[in-house]
C-alpha cells in the first residue's frame, strides 16, 4: 500500500480539497448503485471520508476493496479510484481511503434538448455546519422534466437546489423499461423572472452509461418526429 500512497502522491492529490463532495460506488460492481460522501481531511496520501451513504443506508464498504469517486472542481466532474484502508464507525462514522490512480477530467458534450414533461426524482444530501457539523440529511424532490436530451435534465420547481449539489436522478422514460437512475449535479438553479417563487434548474448527468443514453435518444428522436407531424 505504501508504493500504491507514494504512486498518487506523485499524480495530482492537490486536485481533490477538504469538504468536497463526492459520489461514489463499488468498482467491480456491475449495476453500481451511487453512495454520497464528504472529504474530511487529506494527510500522508490518505483522504478521511465520511463514510458513504445513499438514503440514510451505509455502503457495506469493505477493507481493501476499490471505490470509484466522482468529485467537481469549477463545474466540471473529475473522478479517481481509491481503496479503503480502515473504517472508523464512531459517532461520525469515517472511512480511510488510499487513492491508487489519477484525478482525470470527465468529458462534456453538447446535447440537443427538448421540452417535454416526464416524472423524474432527484435526490441529494445535504450537510449541517455549526454544532451538527457533518450531520446528513437526505433531500428528495418528486416533480416533472420541463425539457430533456442526452446529457440532462431541466425543471422547474419551488424548491430550489444549490449549484454544484451532487445527488442522484431517477427518470422515467414512457418507453415500457425499467426507470433510469443516473448520478447527477446541479449545473445552474436560477429563479424565473415571471414567477420568483419558482426556479428553473439545469441538471447534468454524470457517468450515464450508453444503454441509457440510446434509450433518451431514440426519446428524443420520437418527441421530433411527433413535433413534425403537428
Amino acid at each position: 500500500m505504501d508504493d500504491e500512497i507514494k504512486e498518487f502522491e506523485a499524480c495530482n492529490l492537490d486536485v481533490v480539497s477538504i469538504n468536497d463532495s463526492l459520489q461514489v460506488t463499488v468498482a467491480d460492481d456491475p449495476n453500481p448503485s451511487n453512495y454520497y460522501s464528504r472529504v474530511q481531511n487529506i494527510e500522508e496520501g490518505k483522504l478521511f471520508i465520511a463514510w458513504p451513504t445513499q438514503r440514510g443506508i451505509r455502503l457495506a464498504a469493505r477493507v481493501e476493496e476499490k471505490l470509484n469517486f466522482t468529485f467537481l472542481r469549477d463545474g466540471i466532474p473529475f473522478m479517481f479510484s481509491g481503496i479503503v484502508y480502515e473504517k472508523d464507525g464512531g459517532s461520525l462514522p469515517q472511512i480511510t481511503i488510499i487513492p491508487v490512480a489519477p484525478v482525470v477530467r470527465t468529458q462534456r458534450r453538447q446535447n440537443f434538448r427538448m421540452k417535454c414533461l416526464m416524472p423524474v426524482e432527484i435526490t441529494w444530501t445535504e450537510y449541517s455546519s455549526g454544532t451538527d457539523k457533518g450531520r446528513e440529511k437526505i433531500q428528495k424532490i418528486t416533480t416533472s422534466t420541463y425539457d430533456l436530451s442526452a446529457g440532462g435534465v431541466g425543471i422547474r420547481n419551488s424548491k430550489s437546489i444549490p449549484e454544484g449539489t451532487l445527488g442522484e436522478i431517477r427518470l422515467n422514460l414512457p418507453d415500457g423499461n425499467p426507470v433510469i437512475r443516473i448520478p447527477c449535479r446541479i449545473a445552474y438553479t436560477e429563479k424565473l423572472p415571471e414567477n420568483p417563487s419558482m426556479s428553473h434548474t439545469g441538471i447534468q448527468f454524470l457517468a450515464i452509461s450508453e444503454r441509457e443514453k440510446a434509450r433518451v435518444v431514440r426519446y428524443l428522436y420520437h418527441l421530433q418526429i411527433q413535433s413534425l407531424k403537428l
